[in-house]
């Protein structure tokens, strides 16, 4: 009897360790569940962000390939045609201006002589009318 009573002792000693094990167990499942419930979100999150991020590549790459073919759409010909053009205008541009300083400066002058030749006028018709009046005097 006393050893059904040892064997009996044995087995609530390894029945008492193996439910304390498994309290332990079921202990450490809930938190690893919980652990496991946050790193599903975590996960849910990046493939999110994943899901975004190559949705934002695709667009920017479909920007890039419209600006490449903005670009292709430029001739050099026509940019060298469009340079020439522009320099052409400016040679136009700068002899217009020149010529009209030098029309400016030429008026100038004509309004200076013509200044002249009217003041000159005035003293001949002054002298002119002096003559008259020594002559009617006379």
């Amino acid at each position: 009897m006393q050893e059904e009573i040892d064997k009996l002792q044995r087995t609530k000693l390894v029945a008492n360790e193996a439910f304390t094990s498994l309290q332990t167990c079921a202990s450490r499942l809930e938190d690893l569940k919980g652990s496991i419930s946050g790193e599903e979100k975590n996960l849910s999150d990046l493939l999110e962000e994943q899901k975004q991020k190559l949705q934002d590549s695709g667009d920017l790459q479909a920007q890039l390939e419209a600006l490449r073919l903005e670009i292709s759409r430029f001739d050099l010909s026509d940019l060298e045609a469009a340079r020439v053009q522009r320099e052409k205008a400016f040679r136009q541009y700068y002899a217009t201006e020149s010529e009209l300083r030098t029309k400016e400066n030429r008026k100038g002058d004509l309004l200076r002589s013509l200044d002249l030749i009217k003041d000159r006028i005035d003293v001949a018709q002054r002298k002119g009318e002096r003559v008259e009046k020594i002559g009617k005097t006379l």
